[in-house]
């Protein structure tokens, strides 16, 4: 009885030391989620380089270093013209944009103070400590938003050189991970990592497509419909486009509060040229892009979304979609074929066995 006893201890012994090094894990991943979001982000711009990359090499004929190189300068090219060209304007009506705020503030509360619920003073102030939090409290000081700035431009720098070093060399990488497995699933691995990588590109493709599209399309209607800060406006909903379902539904509400500061007629016809170019959109990129990636259920996707986004912020949110592709393609290939299909189809080949 005693020696079962002992048997039991190293089992047990396991567990717990199992159980306890999953715990440090998740409590390491929770306290570093901010580089890993970093670093995934790194992946996500090297799966669109090496997508890139290999589509042209296929259709250039050109060495696969050259085309990178190329694919390298043409995208630090882009964002300088766009900092450079764009800054100016894009400065220029964000200014515009606080002072109609301000003349719509101005408008509503003239309405709200028909009702006795007016939120600026007869001298001019504004009181809207009951209305909305201390603008100090929610942004903090200058040195708080400077710094804020320029850490946000750090990452975004140290993004583009993880996507440049991880697509330059990607099979560096791909092997030092294999290297980890054992020997007789490192192929099986390999593939999977590759299929992930494949359905990333896919994916990041379709999105660029959408971004380029919307912005393009935004411009050119809000210019057409005499928007304010159509510029800004149309830059705003492109990189929003990136965020599947959340991104777009905060862009047109951006325009539509953009067209209030002109009046009621200009936000309905923002509203409706934001939803007609977002149809147009959804039914031109998307159908493609479904053909070569996993589909992901919008209840789905929200969901991450929202988990992400109670979870670790806005970087979460912006990572929720490609970090839930990439595990799609894990578990379906990892657990349900390689797991649950293989288990299945063992115990079924015995009992073909027997009745032949």
């Amino acid at each position: 009885m005693q020696e079962r006893q002992f048997r039991g201890v190293p089992e047990t012994a396991t567990s717990v030391a199992l159980f306890l090094l999953g715990a440090a894990l998740l409590f390491l991943i929770w306290k570093a989620a901010g580089a890993l979001f970093l670093v995934f982000a790194g992946l996500v711009l090297a799966a669109a380089f090496s997508f890139a990359a290999a589509g042209l090499h296929r259709l250039t004929r050109l060495p696969l270093a050259a085309v990178k190189l190329v694919i390298y300068v043409a995208f630090f090219a882009l964002i300088a013209a766009v900092v450079t060209w764009g800054g100016a304007t894009l400065l220029q009506q964000a200014s515009e944009l606080m002072a109609g705020t301000d003349e719509l503030l101005g408008g509503w509360n003239r309405w709200l103070s028909e009702y006795g619920l007016g939120f600026i003073s007869a001298d001019g102030e504004m009181e809207l400590s009951g209305i909305v939090p201390d603008l100090q409290t929610v942004f903090g000081d200058f040195r708080r938003a400077a710094s804020a700035l320029f850490g946000g431009l750090a990452n975004l720098f140290i993004v583009f050189f993880l996507g440049l070093f991880f697509s330059w060399a990607p099979q560096t990488y791909l092997r030092g991970l294999l290297h980890l497995l054992p020997v007789s699933r490192r192929e099986r691995f390999g593939e999977v990592v590759e299929k992930a990588a494949s359905n990333l590109g896919w994916w990041m493709a379709g999105q660029g497509v959408s971004m380029s599209i919307v912005f393009a399309a935004s411009w050119m209607v809000l210019w057409l419909i005499e928007m304010p800060y159509n510029f800004l406006l149309a830059l705003q909903a492109g990189l929003l486009a990136f965020i599947p379902t959340l991104g777009p539904a905060l862009a047109g509400v951006v325009i539509v509060l953009a067209g209030f500061s002109v009046s009621p007629m200009m936000a309905l016809w923002g509203a409706g040229a934001y939803v007609l170019i977002q149809a147009l959109e959804s039914n031109l990129t998307q159908p493609l892009v479904q053909l070569k990636t996993t589909t992901l259920p919008p209840a789905l996707t929200l969901s991450t979304q929202l988990v992400f986004a109670a979870l670790f912020g806005f970087l979460g949110v912006a990572l929720a979609v490609p970090i839930l592709a990439v595990l799609i393609v894990l578990i379906r290939e990892l657990y349900v074929k390689d797991t649950l299909e293989s288990a299945k189809a063992q115990t079924m080949t015995p009992r073909h066995d027997a009745k032949t």
